[in-house]
């Protein structure tokens, strides 16, 4: 990879693109998902990195095809953002929020979360974002307890009972909005994410010495 210039606002990093990581689409040449994904992890840094990876992994990909394009980039800058947002990439991300949501679950330390696990009791089946032993996460697109839903409507009175139904089965349960994870905010997400999870442990550790 040869150094990149800047003009006119644009970045330019001339760089080898082999066969197998282009593509066309509407007749244009573009770059592969997975040649992408690395591109922008490497260009913007983990976070950014970890969202195109999930996303790329969720749109079928395998992950050896991400990692095959990391082989060859072995010495570029920025590789090293981009085999960390690999190793974290997760095809079951939804959407942007639920990615930068695990990203802020694993730095926590506590591990990476389980994500889309079906739970299931006497014949009730529902499907929670993340779950950290015992403790399901929810990211929450839109404000559900206040805002543009209101109170009292039926989609609030259905997600009261989901997660009531949740708790009645042992799980703690958290929920991030999307100003919970940027700014100043965020430190103390990260307290109180942290304070819900070690309390749920505390419960479940209760109930086998029990």
């Amino acid at each position: 990879m040869c150094g990149g210039r800047t003009e006119g606002g644009a970045k330019h990093h001339p760089a080898g693109v082999p066969e197998s990581q282009i593509v066309e689409v509407n007749g244009i040449a573009v770059t592969s998902l997975a040649r992408t994904g690395i591109d922008i992890a490497r260009e913007h840094g983990i976070e950014d990195g970890v969202t195109a990876c999930d996303q790329v992994l969720g749109r079928g990909v395998p992950i050896a095809e991400l990692q095959s394009v990391l082989t060859q980039m072995w010495s570029w800058p920025n590789v090293t953002k981009a085999r960390a947002a690999v190793a974290w990439a997760d095809p079951g991300a939804d959407n942007m929020g639920e990615s930068l949501a695990r990203m802020l679950v694993v730095e926590l330390g506590f591990g990476a979360p389980a994500t889309q696990v079906w739970i299931e009791d006497e014949g009730r089946r529902v499907r929670v974002d993340m779950l950290l032993e015992g403790h399901v996460i929810e990211f929450d697109g839109q404000i559900k307890y206040a805002g543009e839903f209101g109170s009292g409507t039926p989609a609030l009175w259905q997600e009261k009972q989901r997660e009531d139904w949740l708790r009645s089965l042992g799980f703690g349960v958290s929920r991030i909005i999307w100003s919970d994870m940027f700014g100043t905010a965020r430190t103390e997400t990260l307290r109180r994410l942290r304070r819900e999870y070690l309390a749920t442990q505390e419960r479940r550790f209760a109930r086998r010495v029990s």
